[in-house]
């Protein structure tokens, strides 16, 4: 009997130190857990104190894998998620941290950071929620833009919704691009910056606008029309000064020297050649000093506003006869003929301007 008792508590003795040296190396292993884990707190408190906050959420989260969760570790993670503008993670984050922090803890710095930071989240929240209902409402990227500008973490759903946003608004500005005819384009573009007051092409489209209007404003005023590929003044060219005067536009034109004629049109537009005004009137063999048939053209011109018939305004080709030089100019008489002459570069006469059309 006392062999057998001898037995049984040698066996309880080696159970014993089994145990003992099983938990050991568990007891190593835990404290081994807790030193990783509060090394990655410290790499995250310090991403965080740079105001890298995605890095300090990393290592948060890898300061979990190890320890498991605790309120030091969710109070950094409130406040990363803040400043980060994730108020959406930051309300989810702040729920978890009054679940898991001890009672006692209820007076700590943390916890009443964490308390004061519930009332501004939440507003927040709210305030975010609205302007996204406005930019889904709107459908334009002027509420994007508000929208991002206040809360730049936008979430997925909003950054898909906006992927398709951004594509209407490169295909009403490419349309716009591809439209030739300038009444409509001014048309599309006023309507693009209306409805996309903001866009991507904002700047561009706006630009384009302005200088669209300039020259429909130079149509209006000096009866522009179109023949061939040119677009010519019906009206002979009027200085602002003139103007200013008085002098009214179709009654009164300005004369200039061959020189100064060359200065006078406005940015794009030119004085035209011998060679434009021979397309004009539909004539390829004009002879200098010839009169040519006239019934046809004159009655096409007059249906297209042409003013001053019978006065005569310079071309750009010039020669030189003798030493002196001599601009080639035109004139229509609405009476007797057709006329493409020279004229001596210092003589004054009128100007009318053209434009290549595109």
């Amino acid at each position: 009997m006392d062999k057998i008792n001898s037995i049984i508590y040698i066996n309880i003795r080696l159970v014993s130190l089994w145990v003992i040296l099983c938990a050991h190396p568990l007891q190593i292993y835990s404290q081994d857990q807790k030193i990783l884990a509060q090394s990655e707190y410290y790499i995250a408190e310090e991403a965080y104190n740079e105001g890298d906050y995605d890095k300090a959420l990393v290592h948060l989260g890898k300061s979990e894998e190890y320890a498991g969760i605790n309120h030091l570790v969710q109070h950094l993670r409130v406040k990363a998620y803040y400043n980060d503008a994730q108020y959406v993670n930051s309300k989810d984050a702040i729920d978890v941290f009054f679940k898991i922090t001890p009672e006692k803890y209820n007076n700590t710095d943390q916890y009443k950071e964490v308390v004061v930071l519930v009332s501004e989240v939440n507003s927040l929240i709210e305030d975010a929620n609205g302007l996204y209902k406005k930019a889904i409402s709107s459908k334009n990227l002027i509420s994007y833009q508000d929208y991002l500008e206040k809360y730049p973490n936008a979430n997925a759903e909003y950054s898909s919704y906006m992927v398709e946003i951004v594509h209407k608004d490169e295909e009403q500005y490419n349309k716009i691009l591809n439209t030739k005819e300038e009444p409509k384009k001014i048309k599309l573009l006023k309507s693009y910056l209306s409805n996309i007051p903001r866009g991507i092409f904002y700047k561009e489209a706006n630009t384009m606008l302005d200088k669209l209007l300039t020259l429909s404003s130079f149509y209006d005023k000096w009866k522009v029309f179109q023949s061939g590929g040119l677009q010519w003044m019906a009206y002979l060219h009027l200085s602002d000064e003139h103007i200013s005067k008085g002098h009214s536009l179709g009654v009164s034109y300005t004369k200039y020297s061959l020189s100064e004629a060359k200065k006078v049109c406005a940015n794009g537009w030119r004085l035209p050649t011998n060679h434009d005004f021979a397309v004009l009137v539909k004539r390829t063999n004009l002879h200098l000093g010839k009169r040519q048939e006239k019934k046809q053209v004159v009655s096409e011109l007059k249906n297209k506003n042409w003013n001053g018939f019978g006065i005569e305004f310079w071309t750009s080709d010039q020669v030189e006869i003798k030493g002196k030089i001599f601009g080639g100019y035109a004139v229509i008489y609405d009476c007797c003929g057709i006329y493409n002459l020279l004229q001596k570069a210092t003589s004054k006469i009128g100007v009318r301007c053209v434009r290549d059309v595109n």
